[in-house]
Parts: C-alpha cells; sequence; structure tokens
C-alpha cells in the first residue's frame, strides 16, 4: 500500500471514487460524468492535500485535509457559525478534514495516519469533520472527536443528517495509537 500526495492529473479519479463511495451510501444523485468534485472550490489551492492510497489495483482510497483560508472550509457550507464559534479562533491555524472515500475498507487506517500526519505537519488545531450521525461514534471513540452541532438536512450530501465535529490533534493522536 503506497501513500502519496495527489496531483492535478489524480484529480479525475478521486472525484470518480467519491462519487462511488457517496452514491453507494446516498450522499449524491446520479449524474453522467460518474464523478463527484465534492467543494470544487477547495480542490487545487495551497491550502488542501489531497491523500491517496494505492493498491496493485489502483487507486484504494481518498482523504483531503484543508486548513482554513481564503476559501473557507467545507464545513462552513452547513455550519459556518457554528464553526468559528467553535474554532475560537485567536491565532490558531483551523483545518478540516473531509472527501474520505475508499474502494477497500483495508486502507481506512493508512488514510486515517496520512490524515494525522498532514494536521500535525500544517499545525492545524483544531480540525473539523462532518459526518453522517451513524459514523460519530466511530470518530469520537477512535480519534477523540466531540459532537458540535449537527443538522436534519446537509444540502453537500444529498441532504442527509450530518453531524459537525471537532478534534484535538493531541487527543487524536493519543486515541489513534492507542487503538491501534
Amino acid at each position: 500500500m503506497n501513500i502519496r500526495v495527489a496531483t492535478k492529473a489524480d484529480m479525475p479519479a478521486v472525484w470518480a471514487l467519491t462519487y462511488k463511495a457517496f452514491r453507494i451510501r446516498g450522499f449524491c444523485g446520479p449524474n453522467d460524468l460518474d464523478q463527484l468534485q465534492h467543494y470544487p472550490h477547495l480542490d487545487g489551492i495551497s491550502e488542501t492535500t489531497v491523500l491517496l492510497a494505492e493498491d496493485e489495483d489502483g487507486l484504494a482510497g481518498t482523504i483531503s485535509v484543508t486548513e482554513d483560508g481564503l476559501y473557507g472550509l467545507h464545513v462552513d457550507v452547513a455550519f459556518l457559525g457554528v464553526v468559528r464559534d467553535a474554532a475560537e479562533v485567536g491565532g490558531k491555524r483551523v483545518g478540516a478534514v473531509w472527501r474520505l472515500a475508499m474502494r477497500v475498507e483495508q486502507v481506512l487506517p493508512r488514510l486515517i495516519d496520512a490524515a494525522l500526519g498532514e494536521l500535525a505537519r500544517r499545525q492545524i488545531e483544531p480540525a473539523f469533520i462532518a459526518v453522517h450521525p451513524s459514523d460519530a461514534g466511530f470518530y469520537e471513540r477512535r480519534l477523540g472527536f466531540e459532537e458540535v452541532d449537527r443538522v436534519d438536512h446537509d444540502p453537500t450530501v444529498n441532504n442527509a443528517p450530518a453531524v459537525l465535529m471537532i478534534g484535538r490533534l493531541e487527543t487524536m493522536l493519543k486515541k489513534w495509537k492507542r487503538k491501534q
């Protein structure tokens, strides 16, 4: 298994995998391209790192990390005021982890390792995620994320419910290593 940073040329494969993973869970509707450019304003900017997990069959998974900046964060769409209040910004580098999509679930630990490494490299503190309520318990138990807010209809995931969670890097690293 190889983990690397995506290039511009990799993005169509990232969008295709995202489409497949999100379509299966009902987080997007059908489209003619079989691709989901989720938050396209965040792709190709210096604040976003798209990480890839590759195996012998190609792209096995992807996860993205974005540091807050001119273009904001993906969680701003459904949770803008809440994100700003919860972050207690004060000079900190706020960020978010998003676009987790996998062809095979075995890549999840490697993708989480890579995302945590990118958060540490960028010195992002705190980090936000928005997840389906059925997934929130995993992030709380395994990484120490805490629920901040929830919505019944998030327009960015086909009006599915979403939970906004916040995580502190030190806590995430400790809990993740202890569970490995």
